[in-house]
């Protein structure tokens, strides 16, 4: 059983940003879906984190995302 109610991802990483957790993972075919969480067991989301667009770096494989927050601003890597 899955507790946290998050089905059909695969790769998730978690970042715990000023006591928010967020769970980032392959989960969309055009980008990434997010889910917040302040205790790690009630989930909010999914909710669009990155959609491709034209200045995208990649038009396909949308796989294993990981986020930095860097000088206030969320990096995503993929």
């Amino acid at each position: 059983m899955n507790p946290t109610g998050i089905t059909n991802i695969g790769d998730p990483f978690v970042l715990n940003h000023q006591g928010v957790y967020y769970v980032y993972a392959t989960s969309f075919f055009q980008g990434f879906y997010v889910w917040t969480s302040k205790d790690l067991k009630t989930f909010e989301g999914p909710f669009k984190a990155y959609e491709k667009s034209k200045r995208s770096f990649g038009a396909s494989d949308f796989w294993a995302p990981e986020v930095i927050v860097h000088d206030g601003q969320y990096i995503m890597h993929y």
